[in-house]
């Protein structure tokens, strides 16, 4: 009864603590009591029995009361709380009621107004197309074509449906909003069907208002829409648009003769239009809208800046933040530039003129547009700091000593030269690191003109010179940065100036400046500034610059391709009328790194004084034609004759086309030289060497017979045999323009007799196709009729798997004069890519405990069941599950796991793995399995109760050589089983400790602690069905533990059905406590490990002794020694002072001082050791400094007074400090050294009386 009553004051006091506000009485009485008997117990006044049973007697009708009293406060809350559910609920439902009231009025006003509008829109449509066929009619009749009238009008519809297309969209997305609120509703009555506490209503109301807010903003943005009719959306847009088109029309195409009836009739026509316009109220002029939007402050423009000034700040390029600015400009920029661009597509009926009618409304917008590129050239030091990226930027010397030449830029060979300038100017190239900031530094430098420039280091002249690079940089991709360096500076005249000569070295310097501003007073520029380099008044011989080149591509992609170094190779059909003429085409360029520009452009950037004629002047080296062509003409007919001959290029003419000339080849080597324009004098260029072009007369092409395509699909069978795949019937000659005739195809059938094999192209088709397959043609029928079907067989070898297509072609000779090209696709279907195999395993067992790694067996059968079930139904890659077991476990080309590993992300260490055991393997079922292999130092079952292998990103099983893969997803979790734990014995006390307590023999003289049985603190608890000789447990100390001699000494058992085996022997430690570690496995798995304190219980207990001796008086008399033994009266006395003060003893009771010194248990037992300090004096007569008299024998303890005839001035007062050491009171702090516990002992001394 009592028990029951107690459990309901539990409960009672639980649910009290949980129900704030519900009330609870005051316990403080009852506690009070509890705490009096505890009290009582700690001072050892244990009271009776009977006492105890009626306190007890008391407490319940106290608990009894109480229960009654919170019962009923608690049944009272209870009640009004579902009061308060209930009045909650009802207005929840008004509120919802009140809302779907609210919602329904709004839909239904939604829709009158799209009603409304719709029939507001169909009315202008009908109205504004009457007028407009009205005065289209008119036009017609009297002033205009109708076809041309037709076209306009059906320009016009076509603007007007897009247009109420769009509002149909827009009505349509009304619509949607009013199924999504009705949703709502819905969503409303399931959700008060059932309990509602406060929290939810709140949340539910919350949610609620949000929604109405948004649905009322929509509206809000709809009806606004509406009602402004924004340009190129709505109606006033097509409105203004169609009065524009009529306008235009009647600009360019009005008679004059009618100008008048015409006028009168527009003029109402336009009053009609306008009128209703300025009806629509709020319809105003869109561009001017969109303006007012772009300016405002917080508008798109200021967007637009804050954006920009974002880019800054992130370091964007100055052609990233223009990009995106302009990409942020497009859809207002469509606003008037998509009118202009539909106008003028108009076949030319609606020409500039229109563009002029608009130029007023994009002007204002134009104007912001410039402001902000202007803002965008001002900030433009702030993104350019491309000087700060530079890693390195060195010269590119012309010669060995790495000088630059300033005498000036010539053209010289030999003897022979061209003085390009007058000045000291010189090209310099520079190559700089990352070599992508070439191009981006050139380009920087070329638009401000202030990146790069050259310092000058002087030696003896007074005044700096300039160097300065005159026109545009060049960079290229490479690397190379190429310029044009002219000086003021005038060299010395000696061609080899002497050492004490004057000259310089300049430094090119790369500046980035961070600001514009004139009056800034921060520099904040970046600067790069290369080595110096000398620089002597030598020529700059530029010759090598000189190349020849031909234009090649259109409009942006036309550039300068250089002369090929190994020969430009030309072609002529044997039979060919038009002639042919080798190195046509061909002019003087001038290259800069890896830049090719004109001759002009490289004048205008150099600004040289000489003009150079870009027309080469060749010479030809020699002339060699193919012995035995025939029938081929030459202009000159002889290239070699003569100078002039030599001089001209060859034109090649093909007089009748004999087929023994296929193959033939024309080759022409010229030399080539440079002059100025009206000089005389020529310059040899590409080092003196020819240039070579070559001519092959080749045969002609029929028609190309094409399609000639096929499929192959991936076969086991094939593939484990290295076979080929064979596809027959390819139908490569049917009826129609490329027909062969039977003498065609007998020279065909022989030519493939004699080469069969196909060119294979790897194109952008070709997929996952393995590399090295090759195509053959076979088994060609023999025909004997013309024109007839031929058909072949493809034979198609190496192909190992993938997916894709290949293009073939063959080009076949028929005889000598004709040849005709076959073309194809392979299509090759491999095997899948997409397989997928997902592991969910949850609570996944341990199937093997391995040495190094814990098993799951994630997947038994894995390729036989699991995998084959993944293939497609129809699949003919395999026979049965059987051929593809045996593909997934070849050992010919195994697989292999790829991305298999889970890594810890800090240390990289292995933590698990999936893998399949049956690679290259052929035994039986057990060698089909997908296995997870968790490595033992990652599983920690003490620290963790679960771990979990994620299979990472990419992770598969991959047969490369068949391009077949198996993706593997998901997860496996092993999991701690909780049968395996350390369970508490019942040495362990509340704080989890083991106190343990020694003996003390007084015969012997010795303190002994019995042995330990670890088990009685912690054993190993396993289920029933658990091999207990699997299971592991250690006990050790904790590494903790400090370095003293000697420590416990723990003996662990082999058999945990043996508990008494595992044992700890104290051994004499000094420490009163040591942690012990209890660590718990199965199978050398860690399960469980406990720490907990075996406790010594301290045979001293020095601090219960007290604080200090008792003083000890003494009285001194004239004429007489005196003595005082302090073991004697002090330490050891028994009967001394009122009350007696303190006595060392052990806590068992024994006496560890006597009157001669320690106890023999004391030092035998403790090696127990008192130590006495020097004596201290003092005199109750101020001023008394000697006490000679008085001699502390430390050694002894022993206090001596001398006699003397005279009486001591006053009383005298030694001070002895006494120190206490003990084995098992170490000092942590001093390396484990016995702890110091000093006391003072106090010795009065006066006269006697």
């Amino acid at each position: 009864m009592k028990k029951n009553l107690f459990r309901k004051f539990l409960a009672l006091f639980l649910t009290g603590t949980m129900l704030a506000g519900v009330g609870c009485k005051d316990y403080d009485d009852d506690i009070d009591k509890v705490n009096g008997r505890l009290d009582q117990l700690e001072t050892g006044k244990l009271a009776s029995v009977e006492q105890q049973i009626a306190a007890i007697n008391s407490s319940i009708s106290s608990l009894e009361a109480a229960y009654k009293a919170a019962d009923a406060e608690l049944k009272s809350a209870l009640e009004k709380q579902a009061s308060d559910l209930a009045a909650a609920k009802s207005a929840l439902e008004a509120s919802i009621k009140s809302l779907k009231d609210t919602h329904d009025a709004d839909i239904q006003k939604l829709t009158g107004d799209l009603n409304a509008l719709s029939s507001k829109v169909e009315g202008y449509n009908t109205a504004l197309k009457a007028e407009i066929k009205k005065v289209a009619d008119d036009l017609a009749a009297n002033y205009y074509p109708k076809t041309i009238i037709d076209q306009k009008l059906a320009a016009l519809d076509a603007k007007f449906a897009g247009e109420i297309a769009a509002l149909d969209a827009k009505i349509t997305a009304c619509n949607e909003a009013i199924d999504a609120i009705e949703a709502q509703i819905g969503t409303m009555k399931e959700q008060i069907a059932g309990k509602v506490d406060k929290s939810d209503y709140n949340a539910f109301t919350q949610a609620t208002n949000e929604t109405l807010q948004a649905n009322a903003q929509a509206i809000s943005v709809l009806e606004a829409l509406c009602a402004g009719f924004p340009e190129g959306q709505t109606i006033k847009g097509y409105i203004d648009a169609a009065k524009a088109d009529v306008v235009a029309m009647l600009d360019d195409y009005l008679l004059k003769e009618t100008y008048e009836t015409f006028l009168e009739a527009y003029g109402e026509f336009k009053t009609d239009i306008e009128g209703r316009v300025d009806a629509a109220e709020g319809e105003i002029d869109a561009l001017e809208a969109w303006k007012e939007e772009m300016t405002k402050e917080g508008g798109t423009l200021a967007l637009l800046e804050q954006r920009l000034q974002e880019a800054i700040d992130a370091k964007t390029t100055l052609a990233e933040v223009k990009g995106t600015y302009n990409a942020e400009c497009t859809e207002f920029l469509t606003g008037v530039n998509g009118i202009i661009s539909s106008a003028l597509a108009e076949g030319g009926l609606i020409d500039e003129k229109l563009k002029s009618k608009l130029d007023a409304l994009e002007k204002k917008l134009q104007d912001q547009i410039d402001a902000l590129e202007l803002r965008i050239d001002a900030l433009e030091g702030l993104v350019s700091d491309l000087a700060g990226r530079i890693q390195s930027l060195v010269y590119v010397p012309k010669n060995i000593n790495g000088i630059a030449n300033f005498g000036g830029i010539v053209l010289s060979a030999g003897d022979d030269l061209i003085r390009l300038t007058t000045g000291a100017k010189s090209q310099m190239t520079f190559l700089v690191s990352p070599k992508t900031l070439a191009t981006k530094l050139a380009a920087q430098h070329n638009a401000t003109k202030n990146v790069f420039s050259f310092v000058p280091e002087k030696v003896t002249r007074a005044e700096t010179p300039k160097f300065e690079i005159e026109g545009d940089v060049v960079g290229s991709a490479d690397g190379k940065i190429t310029m044009f360096v002219s000086t003021d500076y005038t060299y010395p005249a000696e061609a080899a100036p002497s050492a004490d000569a004057e000259t310089y070295a300049i430094a090119l310097k790369v500046i980035s400046k961070s600001s514009t501003a004139e009056d800034s007073s921060v520099d904040t520029s970046i600067e790069y500034t290369t080595a110096y380099i000398p620089t002597i008044g030598d020529d700059d011989n530029v010759i090598d610059n000189i190349v020849l080149a031909k234009e090649e591509g259109e409009g942006e992609e036309k550039k300068f391709v250089e002369f090929p170094t190994d020969g430009a190779a030309y072609e002529m059909i044997y039979n060919q009328k038009e002639p042919l003429t080798m190195f046509d085409g061909y002019l003087f360029a001038y290259k800069m790194g890896e830049t090719i520009i004109s001759l002009n452009k490289a004048a205008e950037q150099g600004k040289w004084d000489v003009k150079l004629d870009a027309t080469p002047v060749y010479t030809r080296n020699s002339w060699t034609v193919a012995s035995g062509m025939t029938k081929v003409a030459f202009d000159p007919a002889e290239p070699m004759k003569d100078a002039a001959a030599k001089g001209q290029l060859v034109e090649i003419t093909i007089e009748e086309g004999v087929a023994s000339n296929v193959g033939k080849t024309i080759e022409d080597q010229v030399k080539t030289a440079i002059h100025a324009v009206d000089g005389t004098k020529n310059i040899a260029t590409n080092n003196g060497d020819v240039y070579t072009a070559t001519t092959t007369l080749k045969p002609f092409q029929l028609p190309a017979i094409e399609n000639l395509n096929a499929g192959a699909t991936w076969n086991y069978s094939i593939y484990s045999t290295s076979g080929a795949y064979l596809i027959q019937n390819i139908v490569f000659d049917a009826a129609g323009a490329n027909k062969l005739t039977k003498a065609q195809y007998d020279l065909f059938k022989a030519s493939v007799a004699a080469d069969n094999a196909w060119t294979v192209t790897y194109g952008d088709e070709a997929g996952t196709v393995n590399k090295g397959i090759q195509i053959q043609s076979v088994n060609l029928p023999t025909i004997n009729t013309d024109g007839d079907a031929k058909f072949f067989d493809y034979w198609i070898g190496g192909y190992r798997g993938g997916s894709g297509t290949l293009n073939i072609e063959k080009t076949i000779a028929l005889g000598q004069a004709e040849e005709i090209t076959l073309k194809g696709k392979i299509t090759f279907t491999g095997l899948p890519t997409d397989l997928k195999y997902t592991l969910n395993m949850p609570e996944a067992k341990i199937a093997t405990y391995g040495g190094k790694a814990l098993t799951v067996i994630a997947q038994e059968n894995f390729a036989k069941e699991a995998v084959y079930e993944l293939l497609p139904d129809d699949q003919t890659f395999f026979a049965d599950a059987n051929e593809f077991l045996a593909f997934m476990r070849q050992s010919t080309n195994p697989g292999e796991m790829k991305n298999n590993e889970q890594k810890n992300a800090t240390t990289q260490a292995l933590e698990a793995a999936v893998r399949y055991n049956g690679i290259g393997q052929t035994g039986g079922a057990i060698r089909d399995r997908l296995c997870v292999d968790f490595q033992r130092t990652y599983v920690d079952f003490d620290k963790a109760e679960a771990y979990t292998f994620t299979a990472p990103e990419g992770a598969c099983y991959k047969i490369a050589d068949a391009v077949f893969s198996i993706a593997i997803e998901g997860s496996v979790t092993i999991n701690k089983d909780q049968g395996f734990y350390l369970a508490k014995g019942t040495s362990v006390n509340a704080e989890g400790n083991v106190v343990v307590m020694g003996t003390a023999d007084k015969n012997s003289n010795s303190f002994t602690v019995e042995t330990i049985t670890l088990t009685n603190a912690y054993n190993a608890a396993y289920p029933e069905d658990a091999d207990a000789a699997k299971v592991g447990l250690t006990f050790s100390l904790a590494a903790t533990t400090p370095s003293v001699t000697p420590v416990p000494v723990i003996t662990n058992g082999t058999d945990v059905t043996v508990p008494a085996a595992w044992t700890m022997d104290w051994s004499g430690c000094g420490l009163n406590s040591v942690d012990v570690v209890a660590e718990m496995t199965y199978e050398g798995l860690p399960v469980d490990s406990k720490t907990f304190k075996v406790i010594l219980t301290n045979p001293i207990d020095i601090t219960s002794w007290g604080t200090n001796f008792t003083t000890l008086a003494t009285p001194i008399a004239v004429k007489t020694a005196a003595t005082v033994n302090v073991w004697e009266k002090v330490l050891a006395a028994k009967n001394y002072g009122t009350p007696k003060a303190m006595l060392p003893r052990d806590i068992f009771g024994n006496e560890l001082v006597s009157a001669g010194g320690e106890t023999d248990l004391a030092t035998g037992a403790y090696e127990f050791e008192v130590k006495f300090g020097k004596a201290s004096y003092s005199s109750a007569v101020p001023g008394t400094t000697d006490f000679s008299r008085f001699n502390f024998d430390q050694a002894t303890g022993t206090m001596t007074v001398a006699e003397s005839d005279d009486l001591l001035g006053g009383k005298v007062t030694a001070q002895i400090q006494v120190t206490f050491t003990y084995k098992y009171s170490l000092d942590a702090t001093k390396e484990y050294a016995k702890k110091e516990y000093p006391m003072n002992i106090t010795l009065t001394f006066d006269n006697k009386k």
